[in-house]
């Protein structure tokens, strides 16, 4: 393995800790903690595992933690309903809707009806455009700032660097391209049909790929020495196909087995290790970053609520 590891555990929970201690000194100093409501909706067993770890790493740093569970059939309307519950508690500094939603469900209205000053994941649509337009004053998406914090730990300048983001989601794509290009990264964004793909993405210096396709991204879509973020999360049965993949790396093997199940990111492990630089493992990479983002942004948005700070 040429690349080395850009380990998202370890890095997270440095923050976590830091957050922890400045929760801590708010609660000393002006008497409250951050409140965090997360609404999910339905009962997907990924998405019930994510609300479960942000559930209890807002605990563990000392936040008011509240998980709102819906069933999947509920209206559109008691969903917004549930939301400006949380927009009217004094307690909730930050809310965040579990995507993806039920097909009955409008995403662009349910996400507008969170109150801007308590978007915790930045997916109110005038937070997303104070992210395009403005320089300051917005909350990004926890994912992409997760991504951010990933790429600064490598040392390397951003500045003047070609990145590449291969996927266009409102989640992760967009907004992360922004991100770059506000660090002055001259920044390419790719999808399914764009052509020559892999002669695009091996020019990039960094390449984040969120294309949702397990494997996708072999050694040839990687230019040496490049930083690659891979944000996939890609669920299978076939076990035999993970050993096959894995078969130099049994730590993984052994994790995905521990855990009772198993997943590719969107990138080839072992072949993207031999030419990049820097690389995100799955798991353990961009996941718990996204975590520990979330509640810095929560935390953000208590201090501009209750204290005037500004972002």
């Amino acid at each position: 393995m040429k690349a080395r590891l850009l380990d998202g555990t370890k890095i997270a929970a440095e923050i976590r800790e830091r957050i922890a201690a400045d929760v801590a000194e708010l609660k000393a100093a002006h008497g409250f903690v951050p409140g965090l409501a997360v609404i999910q909706i339905g009962s997907v067993p990924e998405s019930t595992a994510y609300v479960n770890m942000k559930e209890k790493a807002a605990v563990k740093a000392g936040f008011l933690s509240r998980a709102v569970r819906l069933p999947d059939n509920v209206s559109e309307e008691e969903l917004i309903k549930n939301i400006k519950a949380q927009n009217d508690d004094p307690a909730i500094d930050g809310i965040l809707v579990q995507l993806p939603l039920p097909g009955h469900i409008d995403e662009t209205k349910v996400l507008s009806a969170v109150a801007v000053e308590k978007d915790a994941d930045g997916f109110n649509p005038y937070n997303t455009g104070i992210l395009c337009s403005a320089d300051s004053g917005y909350i990004a998406p926890a994912t992409p700032v997760g991504i951010l914090e990933l790429i600064r730990r490598t040392g390397i300048e951003i500045k003047g660097k070609n990145a590449v983001v291969l996927g266009r989601s409102n989640i992760v794509g967009k907004p992360v391209a922004m991100l770059l290009l506000k660090e002055h990264a001259t920044v390419t964004i790719c999808h399914s049909r764009t052509m020559n793909l892999p002669e695009v993405t091996s020019r990039a210096d960094i390449l984040v790929v969120a294309i949702g396709r397990a494997l996708m991204v072999t050694g040839d879509y990687i230019k040496d020495g490049a930083v690659v973020i891979d944000v996939g999360v890609n669920y299978t049965e076939d076990v035999a196909k993970v050993r096959e993949v894995y078969k130099d790396y049994p730590e993984y093997v052994a994790t995905f087995e521990k855990k009772g199940y198993t997943y590719f990111g969107d990138v080839h492990f072992p072949q993207a290790a031999e030419k990049a630089g820097w690389i995100t493992p799955v798991p353990g990479g961009v996941g718990p970053m996204t975590i520990a983002s979330l509640l810095r942004n929560t935390l953000t948005l208590a201090r501009r609520r209750r204290l005037g700070e500004k972002i």
